[in-house]
């Protein structure tokens, strides 16, 4: 059973990318039975929430090395929870009890060896003892099973790399679009863009834009007018073919220094607004969504090349800095408390962009 510290649902419904459910299956004999607490399975989940953007949710198992209920398990996951992507971990060598990718080709109808192939490159560089891992991954009806190592270290040192595939391979199974960041796959999201401008009259502008890479399409009709007091007024209606979702949007600048910030979104009913006051240099926003009684607090100072942020939640204390200098861009987040950043929560990153 999960413990209560791991977070079962992650990602944000404002990405582009569709829900996905998960499965995570941790087989090891002594971990199922309490003798010690289980961290290979938590290892996994804790990567999904670093490196998928769209919203998810996990359905997280422990279990013994007794193949019938590997196999299961994983028909159980794949066929009635309608899991896209099932993760194993554990009892991938050569031990008599070691049976889990027995298990898997035994309930897939395919198996994808390059992953396994992949999986064993990578980790011989750590041990020469990886040559002796079995890890497979196949498919079973529309899902992905991959199996992964036991230790945390060791899975760490794989599903970076292997998870840059994955997306791509359930989107071909015709499961959810999944939105990943571009820290785990920095040409993800680069494909080419196609699209379309035109200029109706009184100010209204329409476009129309398809991304090839993501197969998703979007469509905009803005309307920008400016009054003899100096403000400007700007409505914008969104329409994402990603997620079936329409936004209204309202800009309206005051005067030089203040300016006034709205959206609605009709699908997910949530209404937010914003605030962003400017002197020289500085920007300072305030951002209020009513539906999740949720406020945000940013701070924004260019300096030449150089920009330095801070965003502030009060309701969790989630805290964000953020340096960035083109191409580079560096991001510390952590949860903020009564006793400041909490070292467990703290997530630091450093980005480059490349022109391709």
């Amino acid at each position: 059973m999960a413990s209560p510290s791991i977070a079962l649902k992650g990602g944000s419904s404002d990405s582009i990318g569709d829900h996905a459910k998960f499965g995570v299956v941790t087989v090891s004999d002594r971990a199922s039975q309490g003798i010690y607490a289980d961290e290979s399975g938590p290892a996994i989940i804790q990567f999904f929430h670093e490196a998928i953007n769209s919203s998810f949710e996990v359905v997280y198992k422990v279990i013994p090395d007794e193949k019938p209920l590997i196999e299961a398990t994983l028909k159980q996951l794949c066929d009635i929870d309608g899991c896209c992507f099932v993760v194993t971990t554990g009892g991938t060598g050569p031990a008599p009890r070691d049976v889990t990718p027995d298990a898997t080709e035994a309930v897939c109808s395919r198996i994808i060896p390059g992953y396994g192939e992949q999986m064993r490159a990578i980790s011989l560089r750590y041990v020469p003892t990886a040559v002796l891992s079995r890890q497979t991954a196949g498919i079973r009806g529309k899902s992905l099973i991959l199996n992964l190592p036991g230790k945390p270290k060791a899975i760490r040192e794989t599903i970076d790399e292997v998870f840059v595939s994955i997306p791509a391979c359930i989107h071909y199974l015709e499961g959810p679009y999944i939105e990943t960041n571009n820290e785990v796959d920095p040409k993800r999201g680069q494909g080419i863009i196609l699209g379309a401008e035109a200029t109706l009259k009184d100010g209204v502008k329409g476009a129309l834009t398809y991304d090839v890479h993501k197969r998703t399409g979007a469509a905009s009709m803005t309307l920008d007018k400016s009054f003899d007091n100096g403000s400007n007024l700007q409505l914008k209606a969104i329409y994402k073919q990603a997620g079936d979702m329409f936004i209204l949007e309202e800009t309206w600048k005051l005067d030089a220094n203040n300016k006034l910030g709205g959206a609605y979104n009709f699908n997910t009913e949530e209404a937010a607004f914003s605030y962003t006051y400017t002197k020289n240099d500085w920007a300072a926003t305030g951002k209020y969504n009513f539906q999740k009684d949720t406020t945000i607090l940013q701070v924004e100072k260019k300096e030449g090349k150089n920009t330095y942020m801070v965003q502030y939640a009060p309701k969790d204390g989630a805290t964000s800095l953020v340096w960035t200098a083109k191409p580079f861009k560096a991001i510390l987040k952590g949860n903020m408390g009564k006793g400041g950043v909490s070292a467990d929560s703290a997530v630091f990153a450093v980005t480059h962009e490349f022109d391709l």
